[in-house]
């Protein structure tokens, strides 16, 4: 019952105050695009440090950006609430950007350094006839000088020399020239590599193509590509400790001169090399690494490291695919058939006789593939 001397209680006239307060004045809820730039910039910003996957990071983090941008302005007129929270959402998405941009910096400063030797280039300059002799310009990392052109009915060569103008040894070198008509098509390539070419070392090369020479009206090199020796040659032992076996008439002299058979095998490791060792002695010897045989052999990477390492037992072909990337002799080639347990080339055989002609001319693997191609062969890969 309303009495009208009743006093007002001031516990009750702060209630009704507060009620009054936030039916004029309702709480805020977070920025819904604050709350997704922040879950976009953590797992930019935790991703950032992973090379090629920071890719996505950056992306991520710029749309984290944008949405912390759309957030922290919707706070700042008063729609919105947590503004500590859209702060904190810009400042995680700029971050992520920035260590990305360090991190990719990084990794590209490392990957120039690591692969600064490598010689890769494509020459315009040809010659305006096939008597004419071309010099070709300095690079600077090596230089071709001397360029010639001879040949026969059945080969076209092109010589000249190429002098390594680096600081380091190059591990393998090779060059093509492109071979064309008087009508100015291409017809053909000529192809030669080496291996191990001193700090400032010259080679004389002859890159060959199977054309007869008289078509061939001009010439223009195509590539040069080179390897820098880039690790440590660790001293690699089998069979005796040393890569180059002992000659075989000196064995047979020492054998001859034993006082007996017992005191002559204990005293040599005789036998031939497990096919992991006789290539991995070849990798020190022509100071390749297993990345660089991969790559020029067209192989699996996870295949050819099975080799290298025994599990795996390769097919003839396979094993020529290496015998080409690593710029096998024939006697080497021969070897490492023996060692894998395949048959050797044999130059009566109408497809290794060309197997066998690349080889001896310093011929790519893809050459050797045309060649057999062109002679309706079976090809190697």
């Amino acid at each position: 019952m309303f009495s009208p001397n009743r006093k007002e209680d001031p516990m009750e006239a702060t209630e009704a105050q507060d009620k009054t307060q936030q039916t004029n004045n309702p709480q805020k809820g977070k920025s819904a695009a604050s709350v997704v730039a922040l879950v976009l910039g953590i797992i930019a910003l935790v991703t950032s440090f992973l090379p090629i996957i920071n890719n996505l990071s950056f992306v991520l983090a710029l749309v984290g950006v944008v949405f912390a941008v759309i957030g922290l302005v919707g706070v700042l007129r008063g729609k919105k609430g947590g503004r500590g929270f859209s702060i904190a959402a810009v400042i995680v998405n700029v971050l992520a950007i920035a260590i990305v941009l360090g991190t990719q910096s990084a990794y590209s400063s490392a990957i120039d350094e690591a692969t600064k030797g490598t010689i890769s280039t494509e020459d315009g300059s040809s010659t305006a006839a096939a008597s004419t002799s071309a010099e070709s310009g300095t690079a600077d990392k090596y230089s071709i000088a001397d360029e010639q052109m001879t040949g026969d009915d059945y080969t076209t060569t092109i010589s000249g020399t190429f002098t390594n103008l680096t600081d380091s040894q190059l591990g393998y070198v090779s060059v093509s020239y492109n071979l064309f008509d008087a009508d100015g098509n291409q017809i053909g390539a000529a192809y030669a590599n080496t291996s191990n070419l001193d700090a400032g070392g010259t080679w004389k090369f002859e890159a060959v193509g199977m054309y007869d020479q008289a078509k061939v009206a001009s010439y223009k090199l195509a590539d040069v590509t080179g390897f820098l020796r880039c690790y440590l040659t660790l001293a690699v032992s089998w069979r005796g400790g040393k890569m180059a076996q002992r000659l075989t008439e000196e064995l047979l002299a020492e054998l001859l001169e034993a006082p007996d058979i017992d005191t002559f095998l204990d005293s040599h490791q005789l036998g031939e090399p497990s096919l992991p060792d006789y290539l991995n002695a070849l990798l020190a010897e022509k100071n390749l690494e297993r990345a660089q045989v991969v790559r020029m052999a067209n192989l699996n990477e996870t295949f050819v490291y099975q080799i290298f390492m025994g599990t795996r037992n390769p097919s003839r072909n396979k094993l020529l695919q290496i015998a080409f990337a690593m710029a096998l002799t024939l006697r080497e080639t021969n070897r490492m058939l023996e060692a894998g347990g395949v048959s050797s080339l044999y130059s009566k055989s109408r497809r290794d006789a060309i197997i066998i002609f690349c080889l001896e001319r310093g011929c790519s693997l893809q050459r050797v593939n045309e060649e057999l191609y062109r002679f309706g062969e079976e090809t190697i890969c």
